[in-house]
């Protein structure tokens, strides 16, 4: 008999029924828990992973380091002994170069010493044959001596027999034999070295000489002699007036120091003391006919002697400087004629002053109005210049209109207040180029705090802000009185502090109108270029012409700030500055500040018209070159002064604010970060732009992990040096490749969720929204799941199937960290050694096209390839 269950209570079922609910609402409690706790343990493993790999790199920066320190410490020893190793052996030289030095000097003295006396001997035998034959000879005296003096006598042809007589007391000259008169080997020329004076030729009267064989005696072997005459002695073919320290005139004798009366020629001399003089000229003896003519010859010029000098163990050799070329000291102009040099002693003093008095501009506009009436101007030409701008606008308007320029809306603008464009208002200037700018969809924004610049040093931003509140660019304007004023046309951006490197402690507010919208709502409808090495280039040289030339340069002070903005779009250039009490101050720009789209473009315009004006107003052969504030210009040297002249007399006639204390004039000018060498024809780059260059790659190099900022530095400043080398650039694809491969970073998913991961990803695999329970963050590009590379989205299919948490490698393109390739590390190490090596001049001239045309082309597939190309000859 089968039993039946009894039925369970209504009551009872129901609350069964609800327990099993409330187990199944803590399960799912539980498993979300637990999901929870799942995601926050597979994140702090993946803060765990990123922690050791940062360790890890911590820890082979600091072996880095080590080895750098190291090394550093070896070549700090290495140079110390090398340094003591140097010192030692070069004092060992210096003291046997000056011992060998004074040895081969004490030399040379004993020689001179002993060839006098031998020449003093063959005087006295000279003198023994006077006396004791006196018929025989007829003398002049000269004038005696009473110090010794060391005479050299230098046989200019072939030596003939002489005989000749002289006293001790007074020199003597010798005439030829009666025979050798009528020879005309007879004519025989002498050089004496003697002091020199400003004494008259002398003439020496022989009588009959007969020479004999006994009595014959040869004069002294020829010597080289080197005159050495004074400092500020005048060019040769000039007898110079020679003084000695004591203020006399030396006197030109022959003499020897006095000796024992002696009638033997066997006794024995005394060695000659040797007294040198303080300076010798050149002497003759010309005999012909029985007469001997004494006279003075051309002085030598002075030869530049080394000096060696000891200074803490070196040696050193000075070579005395070749003396400056003659100055004509008149010019028939008379005691006041001189030239004007003030324009170079200005720029080379580098001087805040201007260069031109109020009454010489006054002049210059005298004739200006001269120039105007002269073209038909009948109207008085307004020379005033409206507030808040520094140009003689009227004038410039003027100008303008009679020269027919094609932007004339410019100076109309300036009077008015320049439009921004907000309104795509701004006149078109017929000279640049049109394209389209279409509106924005933007707001304005009124935006809150400043840069890090800024923020930094409150003290810097209070005074910058203060000064250019006295100049009268910036007015403070409490934010309800902008509103009431200005509506809906209000933006306030944020000011930033940039200070250049390598100039001085000179700081540039910086006001940034695209983050509150102002640039992106103003509308420019024209774009111009900007000219730069190339373009240097190409004008040099000259045409049809060989001669040196020169050039200058001008910098518009505070450019931007002199164009002057239009009241009703004045709202858009707020900026704000905290207090220290917490208020913030709300101030407004009255011109075009530097930051803002349409700034550059006025004054562009403004700098254009300048440069329209000065190449026909510059009627000689010349270059210019306009970089926004920055004024190039390339003339010929012998006209240099006088067109650099004439550029700033129309600038200050006109009104264009000039810093004078960055006026260049020279051969060798620094332009645009370019230092040009218009004398020799080259171009380098400044020494401070490759010691920039080479700290950076320093910087780059030290380790495989580099910041991305620092990177794209050095790309950037080799990418402006590749204007001079730009067979270079394919070169930079592997830097370019590295700046935009950031590193990857894992972050983890359930492997419940990856199947629908590819709904998350685009075609690049590129995340366009975040996957539910990651962080990872949207732009960032998948690149492996579980150690499988990713390509494309088929890719994923090829992951295997997993009950744990998925790790994904995500680059992620804000990330800061980068890794350099061998290729790219070989390519800065070679930037690297050029940078180290000195700096050279590269040819301004660019190389002229070769006539021949030539290409070639390679293919490979499967075990087959081919290569070739061709070569063209262009016509002749």
């Amino acid at each position: 008999m089968v039993s039946e269950a009894a039925p369970l209570p209504a009551a009872q079922l129901e609350r069964t029924t609800l327990a099993i609910e409330l187990l199944r609402n803590r399960f799912r409690v539980l498993e979300s828990r637990l999901a929870f706790l799942d995601e926050g343990v597979s994140g702090l493993a993946s803060l765990v992973v990123d922690w050791e790999a940062r360790l890890t790199d911590l820890s082979s920066r600091c072996s880095a380091l080590q080895s750098d320190l190291a090394s550093l410490c070896s070549q700090v020893s290495l140079f110390h002994s090398r340094q003591q190793a140097f010192e030692q052996s070069f004092s060992r030289r210096v003291e046997q170069e000056i011992v060998e030095a004074l040895s081969a000097l004490h030399r040379r003295i004993d020689i001179l010493c002993y060839q006098r006396a031998d020449l003093w001997a063959q005087f006295c035998h000279l003198d023994r044959m006077a006396s004791d034959s006196p018929e025989h000879f007829s003398f002049v005296d000269l004038e005696p001596i009473e110090e010794p003096v060391p005479v050299v006598v230098k046989r200019f042809r072939e030596m003939l027999p002489l005989a000749a007589a002289a006293s001790r007391e007074s020199g003597l000259a010798s005439a030829p034999s009666a025979s050798a008169q009528e020879s005309p080997a007879s004519l025989r020329s002498w050089s004496v070295v003697a002091p020199a004076s400003n004494d008259v030729a002398r003439e020496l009267s022989f009588a009959d000489l007969r020479p004999e064989a006994s009595h014959s005696v040869p004069l002294p072997g020829p010597l080289d002699v080197i005159a050495r005459l004074p400092e500020g002695s005048r060019s040769s073919f000039e007898r110079p007036v020679l003084r000695d320290a004591s203020g006399a005139l030396p006197r030109p004798v022959l003499s020897a120091p006095k000796e024992p009366s002696s009638t033997s020629s066997s006794s024995p001399l005394p060695r000659p003391s040797f007294a040198p003089a303080a300076s010798y000229a050149i002497r003759s003896f010309a005999v012909a006919g029985g007469k001997s003519t004494f006279a003075a010859a051309a002085s030598a010029p002075a030869l530049p002697e080394p000096s060696f000098r000891t200074s803490s163990g070196a040696l050193e050799k000075e070579w005395l400087q070749a003396r400056d070329l003659p100055v004509a000291s008149q010019d028939g102009g008379g005691i006041h004629s001189k030239p004007d040099w003030r324009l170079r002693d200005h720029v080379a003093a580098a001087s805040d002053s201007p260069f031109f008095s109020d009454k010489e501009v006054l002049s210059f506009r005298g004739i200006a109005n001269r120039w105007f009436w002269a073209q038909g101007c009948r109207d008085d030409i307004n020379w005033d210049k409206p507030s808040g701008q520094p140009y003689c606008l009227h004038a410039l308007h003027s100008l303008s209109q009679v020269v027919k320029d094609a932007d004339k809306h410019l100076f109309l603008a300036l009077l008015e207040g320049v439009p921004t464009g907000y309104d795509g208002d701004i006149p078109k200037s017929n000279v640049f180029t049109q394209h389209d700018s279409p509106p924005s969809d933007g707001d304005l924004l009124l935006c809150f705090g400043n840069w890090t610049g800024a923020e930094a040093d409150p003290t810097l931003l209070c005074e910058l802000l203060q000064k250019e509140v006295d100049a009268g660019w910036l007015e403070t304007i409490p934010l309800h009185e902008a509103q009431a004023r200005w509506g809906s046309r209000l933006a306030v951006g944020r000011l930033n502090i940039v200070i250049a490197p390598g100039k001085k402690p000179r700081l540039v507010v910086i006001v940034d109108s695209s983050v509150c919208g102002t640039n992106s709502c103003c509308q420019v409808f024209e774009s111009y270029a900007l000219p730069g090495l190339q373009h240097v280039r190409f004008s040099f040289p000259f045409r049809m012409h060989n001669g040196a030339l020169a050039g200058f340069s001008l910098d518009i002070e505070a450019a931007h700030k002199t164009v002057r903005v239009r009241e009703r779009d004045r709202g858009l250039l707020g900026v704000q500055h905290p207090l220290p009490d917490g208020t913030l101050r709300y101030l407004f720009y009255r011109v075009c500040p530097f930051g803002a789209v349409f700034s550059a473009h006025w004054f562009q315009r403004v700098s254009a018209f300048l440069i329209r004006m000065l190449h026909p107003f510059l009627y000689v052969r010349h270059s210019l070159f306009m970089y926004s504030d920055d004024l190039l210009g390339i003339t010929e040297q012998s006209v240099l002064e006088i067109t650099f002249a004439l550029v700033l007399a129309v600038c200050v006639c006109f009104g264009y604010p000039i810093s004078w204390k960055k006026l260049q004039m020279g051969p060798r000018i620094l332009w645009i970060g370019w230092s040009f060498d218009f004398g020799a024809g080259g171009v380098e780059v400044p020494s401070d732009k490759t010691s920039k260059l080479l700290a950076g790659l320093r910087d780059v190099l030290r380790q495989d992990r580099v910041d991305k900022r620092e990177l794209h530095r050095v790309i950037g400043l080799i990418q402006w040096i590749l204007q001079l080398f730009p067979l270079l650039k394919p070169w930079m694809n592997t830097l370019y490749c590295d700046l935009h491969s950031p590193l990857g970073t894992n972050y983890s998913m359930d492997p419940g969720d990856f199947p629908s991961i590819a709904d998350f990803l685009d075609d690049t695999l590129t995340f366009t929204s975040r996957p539910s329970g990651t962080a990872i963050p949207l732009g960032s590009k998948l690149l492996s799941v579980r150690h499988v590379d990713m390509k494309r989205k088929s890719d994923l299919a090829q992951v295997p199937f997993t009950s744990k948490r998925l790790w994904l490698r995500v680059a992620d393109p804000a990330s800061s960290r980068r890794r350099l390739s061998p290729a790219s590390k070989q390519f800065l190490l070679y930037w690297k050694h050029w940078a180290e090596d000195p700096p050279l001049l590269r040819p301004l001239q660019v190389p002229l096209a070769s006539p021949v045309e030539a290409a070639a082309d390679a293919m490979a597939s499967s075990n087959k390839f081919a290569i070739g190309g061709y070569e063209a000859q262009g016509a002749a």
